[in-house]
């Protein structure tokens, strides 16, 4: 990855947003956090990230929110599930 690459983090700790965008910062990566996943539509207006990591259990929006939003966009990048919740929910996630 370049360090032009742009990579959203979408997650309602900002800890976890913090952790992640520093990890990638050190790699040259840049990033934008989001804490809200329905917040996606203004950011899919502007050029698309190449990744984004998405938290599977936001406060007022959830995972199956976000990526309804990333298929509406048509968002042809890739999306990462984070989670500090049990893998049965993350698979089942996966599998929308």
């Amino acid at each position: 990855m370049a360090a032009s690459d742009h990579i959203l983090v979408i997650d309602d700790d900002p800890d976890i947003c913090d952790v992640i965008s520093r990890v990638l910062s050190k790699i040259g990566v840049t990033s934008r956090s989001l804490a809200r996943a329905d917040a996606l539509e203004r950011t899919l207006k502007e050029p698309h990230p190449e990744v984004i990591f998405l938290d599977v259990a936001l406060d007022r929006s959830d995972a199956i929110d976000g990526i309804r939003i990333l298929r509406q966009g048509s968002f042809a990048g890739a999306v990462q599930l984070i989670s500090g919740k049990d893998l049965e929910l993350l698979n089942d996630i996966k599998a929308i």
